[in-house]
């Protein structure tokens, strides 16, 4: 309604009766006010706060009496909302009740519809966190740093991370234009992607064996395995645990856990991944403003514990890879080869809103065990300790990297209904037989990985490069 409706309560002629969405913004700003006033702070303090809030509801009292349009003041309160909670940083972020079941089902499961990609504003610039690996847009060459410049031909630099996120997401099957400005060359192009359903499988191999089973075994001849871990979710650490133990009773001597195209996902697994690999000690801290500090260690339960581990990284390697990569590196445990991370290491919070909803927020920031921040603040440039620098720095061109990207793409599709239709599944070979399964390839950044671990195992004894010595890390 565009106007107030007043009427008589009980009997007092001429009191005006409270329409009940003048409650739900009384309410709110009740609410907050009652929070500050719960807090140290002097009548002043308390005086301001009603200063700095009242205008909220003059405001919306003012549309309501003078738009040309009716309005909805659920609308007004979710904008509202997301006013506030834009101004405080590019992580944090305000779901709506419509939008939180597919985003618990995004972050916990894996699962959701888009394009397949992780964005943030950087200094109020749309920025590509990560492509997630086997989507739309990891095949069409984004990378971490990427910047989105429109959505369906409208800029986005006035654009909030709400709308842009809700005008890239979407029905399965429809399309997004996006103009992209390339982070390597800072060339811009026009992409148009194909939304889908989104089913993240977060622990891969070096080739598909039959009915959709992984081959770990990359270098069969030095017993060494490759695990692609493509998203941190609910099942990522136990079903590691369970093909760390199947290679471990294989004979395996050395790891390749690679960690590239990694956009994070959730704490605990991160935290159950590192655990993986480290007998003792601490893993990774989180410290905050109004936080106390919290401390996650190993908890002496390593599936392997000392087998030589290469973790591969770059600059789509984000918070939770961050996390794993920079712990193994801070012990020691394992060398990091590739490129530096993205440096996204701060912690969001979930704050459900009962039937309002859930606020995601900002509370603390990551520290390795060396005490080093993960998170590159705004502005921050190259020169300052952000992410995670590799051991090994070993960069790929653009050429190198669509190469890869295409090489991970005929894997993944080996065995699944629309690689058989295309006559890709099991090809037949000069002699009539089937020919070889495609394997991943071994790009500049794999490579250097094998050669640290062959080299790592020419030198060691048996025993111990087999996993049988737990004695704790290694030093490098």
């Amino acid at each position: 309604m565009a106007g107030d409706r007043s009427g008589p309560l009980g009997s007092q002629p001429g009191v005006a009766v409270m329409p009940k969405r003048n409650l739900a913004w009384m309410l709110v700003i009740f609410l907050v006010v009652l929070l500050f006033w719960t807090l140290p702070g002097t009548l002043a303090g308390r005086d301001s706060l009603y200063r700095a809030f009242g205008p909220l509801v003059a405001v919306r009292a003012q549309m309501h009496k003078h738009f040309v349009d009716e309005l909805d003041d659920r609308k007004l309160l979710e904008g509202a909302i997301r006013g506030m909670v834009a101004e405080l940083d590019s992580f944090s972020g305000y779901i709506s009740p419509g939008e939180y079941p597919e985003y618990r089902a995004r972050e916990t499961e894996g699962v959701f519809n888009g394009v397949g990609i992780e964005v943030e504003l950087v200094q109020g610039q749309l920025t590509v966190v990560s492509p997630i690996e086997g989507t739309p847009a990891f095949f069409a060459g984004i990378v971490g740093g990427d910047r989105i410049l429109g959505i369906d031909g409208k800029p986005t630099e006035s654009m909030s991370l709400a709308e842009a996120v809700n005008r890239i997401t979407g029905e399965p099957g429809t399309a997004v234009r996006l103009r992209m400005e390339s982070a390597r060359t800072g060339r811009e192009r026009e992409l148009e992607l194909r939304r889908t359903r989104v089913n993240l499988v977060s622990i891969k191999g070096c080739a598909r064996l039959e009915e959709g089973q992984w081959d770990l075994m990359l270098d069969a001849e030095n017993s060494i395995a490759y695990v692609r871990v493509s998203r941190f979710i609910e099942n990522t650490a136990p079903l590691l645990k369970e093909k760390l133990h199947e290679l471990r009773l294989a004979g395996m001597k050395g790891l390749v856990l690679d960690l590239r195209f990694n956009p994070g996902g959730l704490l605990d697994s991160a935290v159950a991944v590192t655990d993986c690999f480290l007998k003792e000690g601490l893993i990774v801290s989180t410290r905050g403003r109004r936080s106390d500090e919290k401390k996650w260690y190993a908890t002496s339960e390593a599936v392997s514990p000392s087998a030589p581990v290469a973790v591969l990284i770059n600059e789509s390697s984000a918070s939770a890879s961050e996390i794993v990569s920079g712990a193994l590196q801070d012990h020691k445990r394992a060398t990091i080869v590739g490129e530096r991370s993205f440096g996204k290491g701060s912690v969001q919070n979930l704050i459900e809103l009962e039937g309002h909803g859930a606020l995601k927020l900002t509370t603390a920031y990551y520290y390795l065990p060396s005490g080093r921040r993960i998170h590159r603040m705004d502005g921050s440039p190259a020169s300052e300790p952000w992410g995670i620098m590799p051991d090994i720095e070993v960069p790929l061109d653009e050429k190198q990297l669509a190469a890869l990207k295409e090489g991970w793409r005929r894997v993944d599709a080996v065995g699944l209904p629309e690689a058989a239709e295309d006559g890709q599944d099991d090809e037949p070979a000069g002699d009539g037989g089937p020919a070889p399964r495609p394997r991943i390839p071994i790009d500049p950044q794999l490579a250097e990985a094998l050669r640290v671990l062959r080299a790592e195992l020419s030198g060691v004894s048996s025993a111990t490069a087999s996993g049988d010595d737990v004695s704790g890390s290694r030093t490098r």
